[in-house]
């Protein structure tokens, strides 16, 4: 009688990713990225099944010369992407406001504030040395600001994506910058020297200090109605927002 013979499966399995096939660095890199997602609170095997997902990919991009930093962020800005929220009853599930006006708003009541809390110490703590900041300069200047602010999210940080290396800045959009920064110190200097106090009045320290609380109240408010998109934001949040806007 003879044996009968053995049919081999049809299905090819795909090759195992090891830390072995990973440069000297990027095996670093791999090995900062599961301890910190430990110390985050993911379990053995949510590691193994975080790292089989990003090794294979880490792979395809070393072998066109991209280390994992480049493909990935740096190890806190990926392991953040993982971080359980504190509170998942009250965590925002909504898809991330991202527009224009709204994110240009968020940005002047942020610069606003900003700029009225150093004004407002400055006076408080060294009056002789402050800056005089009248309230029409505060406000061109938070306005030149959050225009500054929402051109970088759209050049360089609203084109980070999922599988794909660390965007560059061009030299047309570093040179928009510095024409932007340079805009920016005309009009504020121009409107602080050379506008009359009636047009352009300067509060006093609690004044200023009120105002810029006022006004990071309204920004917090504003973020908590709307989910707006900051205009800065992480590799990893961005990927991550992006994989929850598809579910």
């Amino acid at each position: 009688m003879s044996k009968k013979s053995t049919v081999s499966s049809p299905i090819e399995e795909k090759p195992v990713v090891t830390l072995a096939d990973l440069t000297g660095k990027n095996a670093d890199y791999v090995h900062s990225i599961a301890k910190q997602l430990m110390v985050a609170g993911k379990s053995d095997n949510e590691v193994k099944a975080i790292l089989a997902d990003i090794l294979p990919r880490i792979v395809n991009a070393q072998k066109n010369g991209v280390p994992a930093r480049q493909l990935l962020g740096t190890p806190t800005e990926f392991v953040s992407g993982y971080a359980p929220t504190k509170n998942t009853r009250t965590a925002d599930s909504r898809p991330k406001n991202k527009n224009p006006w709204l994110m240009g708003l968020d940005n002047f009541l942020l610069v606003f504030s900003f700029l009225g809390l150093i004004t407002g110490i400055q006076q408080l703590f060294s009056p002789s040395a402050a800056i005089a900041y009248g309230l029409v300069t505060m406000i061109l200047s938070a306005a030149i600001g959050a225009f500054g602010l929402y051109y970088m999210y759209a050049v360089y940080y609203s084109k980070f994506k999922e599988n794909e290396p660390r965007p560059r800045w061009s030299l047309l959009s570093i040179l928009s910058m510095v024409g932007i920064l340079v805009v920016w110190f005309f009009i504020t200097s121009g409107s602080m020297f050379y506008l009359p106090r009636l047009v352009n009045p300067t509060l006093n320290a609690p004044a200023v200090l009120i105002l810029s609380s006022l006004t990071f109240g309204g920004r917090y408010l504003l973020r908590h109605q709307f989910n707006v998109q900051p205009s800065m934001i992480t590799r990893a949040e961005t990927i991550r927002h992006d994989q929850e806007n598809k579910k």
